[in-house]
């Protein structure tokens, strides 16, 4: 044991994964949740014998995790059993017409030459276009960016051209597909990071890529399950993990932390402190000062969120004919981004996304029965919307156009129920205005324009999570954790290792895979 103390805040993801690498390191570690179970956003909720998912319920770059699992001395199949989906998903885009998204390139030309005959070269564009895009911003993903300084580096300079500046996503799709439900199709994805297609940066071009490159899986018994095998592990190695410990302030002493102090006055001494807990919230709450001239609390308070998201959780006894995971899309889906992010509004033409896990996990709920999941994309609570009033509105019509859509009766199968606000997002988990994805991943808002890893104003205190770099998703979240975990055994000397590069796509076609290395030898 290298005898230097590490405090958590927070036992999400990125807080567990980086508890996971330095206690495998010999740090002593413990984790603080306020809450009664670990996970966070990313945690379970139980109904009777219903299990769901919180929050993230896709797993993608699954050789991100095995690398975390790696660096502990641990393998991802022992730990955590995976499911490929395929198809990843359905897209319904209402009037009959719907579109099954494979991740195996053969049957995805196949399913474009009936969808949209003529599209199979936009997919072949779309391929190598956004794989040479994510070689070269790979890289930039796995650094921190401690000052504006840090992005004249050689790869950061060399990656400039592939970030998109003053391109939307949805343009960038615009250049591979003629055919517009395609363009959505390749772009809806935005949603992912809170963002509209038409807003989200082009370089995000990379997020459906990595769909189509490796697969979308499915942790067996929820996603919430990395996380408790992250916690797991890190307890074999010593760490401690407590919950229901609510930590209300770090203790400080000139530019460094000396531990931090928990509601009803207990005190543990840190060397370092990683936090876990929402950045924006956490930094506000814990902190007394500003950050630096560039992160202080005004900034805080005026950063651009992304959306919220409407949350609805249905245990039937029955199992729907859908797919795992289904998108169907609004009628008019610009305009419900409009009311989403500029309006501020509810309307009754909304998109959903269905989870229906029970189809390929029996872990989940009851013989013959379902733990349903829905969203719908709303504002967060910045919008002048009482979800006091609204949630029961919001609830009939996410009914409503769910059984409209699927053409199911649902609600005679509906055992038990539950739903979430961006009120409840903010209030019980404790997340800024109830932006599920964190802070908005516009390009004013990346990098070294993002909150940095380390604190710029404390040597020893350190965020990790979707509101630092790189951003939200739980692969880049796992990054985050690495960065975190680094940057504490570089300033211990503990030797930590490189980063594996980015591994070739798994999920291309022989035929597929030779024409791109003719292609990259001829370039």
């Amino acid at each position: 044991m290298s005898g230097k103390r590490i405090v958590v805040v927070g036992a999400g993801p990125g807080g567990l994964c980086a508890a996971m690498l330095l206690a495998a390191r010999g740090l002593e570690v413990t984790v603080l949740e306020q809450g009664q179970h670990v996970g966070g956003r990313s945690g379970s909720l139980e109904l009777g014998p219903y299990k769901f998912d919180v929050g993230s319920t896709m797993l993608m770059m699954p050789f991100v995790l095995e690398e975390m699992f790696e660096l502990a001395g641990r393998r991802l199949d022992r730990e955590l059993p995976l499911k490929v989906i395929e198809p990843m998903y359905r897209l319904d885009f209402g009037a009959g017409r719907s579109l099954d998204m494979y991740a195996d390139s053969a049957q995805m030309m196949n399913e474009l030459r009936r969808f949209a005959a003529g599209s199979e070269a936009g997919l072949v564009g779309f391929l190598r276009g956004e794989k040479a895009r994510l070689e070269r911003l790979y890289p930039v993903l796995q650094r921190s960016y401690p000052s504006l300084a840090s992005l004249l580096s050689p790869k950061v300079i060399a990656a400039l051209p592939h970030i998109g500046l003053g391109v939307s996503l949805h343009d960038t799709m615009g250049r591979y597909f003629e055919d517009e439900a395609l363009r959505l199709g390749f772009s809806f994805q935005a949603a992912y990071l809170g963002m509209s297609p038409w807003e989200c940066p082009g370089g995000f071009g990379m997020v459906p890529y990595v769909e189509h490159a490796w697969g979308i899986h499915h942790a067996i018994g929820g996603t919430h399950r990395v996380c408790e095998a992250f916690e797991r592990v890190a307890r074999s190695f010593g760490a401690h993990v407590r919950t229901g410990a609510r930590v209300e302030r770090l203790l400080l002493e000139g530019e460094r932390a000396l531990g931090v102090e928990l509601a009803g006055g207990e005190r543990l001494d840190a060397d370092d402190v990683i936090i876990n807990a929402d950045a924006t919230t956490a930094l506000q709450q814990l902190l007394d000062r500003d950050l630096s001239l560039r992160f202080d609390r005004k900034h805080l308070e005026q950063m651009d969120e992304s959306c919220s998201t409407f949350m609805l959780y249905l245990g039937l006894d029955t199992v729907l004919p859908l797919r795992h995971h289904t998108f169907f899309f609004a009628e008019d889906y610009r305009g419900e981004m409009g009311r989403v992010f500029e309006d501020g509004t509810l309307g009754t033409d909304f998109s959903l996304y269905v989870c229906n896990p029970s189809v390929n996990d029996p872990t989940m709920a009851p013989l013959n029965h379902s733990a349903l999941y829905v969203l719908a994309l709303v504002p967060n609570t910045r919008a002048a919307i009482d979800w006091k009033v609204a949630a029961s509105t919001m609830r009939d019509r996410v009914m409503r156009k769910l059984e409209q859509r699927t053409g199911c009766a649902i609600q005679p199968h509906v055992q038990v129920e539950t739903s979430l606000t961006p009120e409840h997002w903010a209030k019980q988990y404790g997340v800024s205005h109830g932006a599920v994805f964190g802070p908005s991943h516009r390009i004013g808002q990346l990098l070294a324009f993002r909150l940095p890893n380390r604190l710029p104003s404390l040597e020893n205190v350190y965020l990790t999570g979707g509101g630092t770099s790189p951003g939200s998703g739980l692969p880049t979240i796992f990054e985050s954790a690495r960065i975190a975990a680094r940057l504490v055994c570089e300033r211990h000397d503990v030797e930590f290792p490189a980063s594996k590069p980015l591994p070739p796509p798994s999920t291309w076609s022989a035929e597929l895979l030779a024409a791109e290395k003719v292609r990259e030898r001829q370039a």
